[in-house]
């Protein structure tokens, strides 16, 4: 169903795998033009700062392309907005396919498919009693044709997100939205054979186990059956996903679940009722400074410095920027720390009650 032929994916994935090791220093120019010269295409790509301005700008024109419609026609009533928005997304979707054919991630035909995405959930937002419901499940539906036709990554992403917040439109009980998610989110993970999928739908199913992950007092809107299940398994899920990534050698999982352990440990004085202390954050990253030198220095001793298959060295350049950009993230996540209490600074008259040099204490 995918738009672009296997040869084409594979042709521009490899090229950038090329150029990714030529950047890191593990093949020389020669090589690297030598390999690239095989792996040509006839579709036209751009840098990311272009794609991002052209997606933009795409988005603005389609949108404006609308309003203007809506405007110049004299349009009112939901069946003739309906009518306009589901016509605009199939000629949308007409355009992006149109420009596809010549285009590879090149910022216009995906603002193109985007907006036949956003557009197709409006219409249906328009025509349902239940406007959210109708709008997300017919956004879902339409991000995973754009996503199985195009390939965009984050139209799945978004398919899903869609999905997920779906469930929360249906007036079910706040227990039964977070069990609906995640009958939704596991049959992803479990079959879905794409790496960044699957371990995105894995997140989604800790986000919806984790009660202290965006809600701070879970503890007393939730039965305490409830509660300590979801305590359990916010420590079960990465045990399992850390497992599973490491036998697989999946390394998007991988990061994923080591997110959500560090989740855990932030999150468990909360759940357990303690209460958290300014110097928690330097414990935790004492911990964790203390555990990446363990297994850094494990696997540097493994034959030629590694084990399995796993290194401490970074090999490839998008590896270094990928540390600095957590570091520099890192620096704006302030943890949300009580401040302590105010000492008592109210005044008190009656003197002093010690001076220098022999002085007295009234005066």
């Amino acid at each position: 169903m995918n738009c672009y032929t296997e040869e084409q994916e594979d042709n521009i994935r490899n090229d950038s795998l090329v150029r990714e090791w030529a950047q890191s220093g593990l093949l020389g120019a020669a090589q690297a033009d030598r390999l690239a010269a095989d792996l040509k295409t006839d579709l036209q790509q751009t840098n990311l700062f272009l794609r991002i301005v052209l997606f933009a700008f795409g988005l603005l024109i389609v949108g404006a392309s609308v309003l203007l419609t809506i405007e110049l026609l004299d349009i009112d009533g939901r069946g003739p907005h309906a009518i306009l928005f589901f016509i605009s997304a199939g000629v949308s979707f007409g355009l992006a396919e149109s420009l596809a054919r010549r285009l590879y991630r090149f910022g216009v035909e995906e603002s193109l498919a985007v907006s036949a995405v956003v557009l197709t959930g409006l219409g249906a937002a328009v025509l349902a009693s239940n406007e959210f419901f109708a709008g997300l499940l017919a956004a879902a539906a339409a991000a995973l044709v754009v996503y199985l036709r195009f390939g965009y990554m984050y139209a799945a992403v978004g398919s899903m997100l869609c999905l997920v917040a779906s469930t929360f439109q249906i007036g079910q009980s706040e227990i039964m939205e977070r069990v609906t998610v995640v009958l939704v989110l596991l049959p992803i993970f479990m079959m879905v054979r794409n790496e960044t999928i699957a371990a995105l739908a894995w997140a989604g199913v800790y986000a919806a186990i984790n009660l202290l992950a965006f809600e701070p007092n879970a503890a007393s809107a939730f039965p305490p059956s409830f509660y300590w299940a979801t305590y359990a398994l916010t420590w079960l899920l990465p045990a399992i996903g850390l497992y599973l990534a490491l036998k697989d050698k999946n390394r998007v999982l991988l990061d994923v679940n080591l997110v959500m352990a560090l989740a855990t440990l932030v999150t468990n004085k909360p759940y357990l009722g303690l209460e958290r202390r300014a110097w928690d954050p330097i414990l935790l990253g004492v911990f964790l400074i203390g555990t990446a030198l363990v297994v850094r220095r494990w696997l540097a001793n493994g034959l030629d410095s590694h084990r399995n298959g796993y290194t401490a060295s970074r090999l490839l350049s998008s590896d270094k920027r990928a540390l600095a950009f957590v570091g520099t993230v890192s620096t704006a996540i302030q943890p949300d720390i009580p401040a302590p209490s105010p000492s008592d600074t109210e005044f008190k008259p009656g003197g002093g009650r010690s001076g220098g040099g022999g002085a007295s204490g009234s005066f």
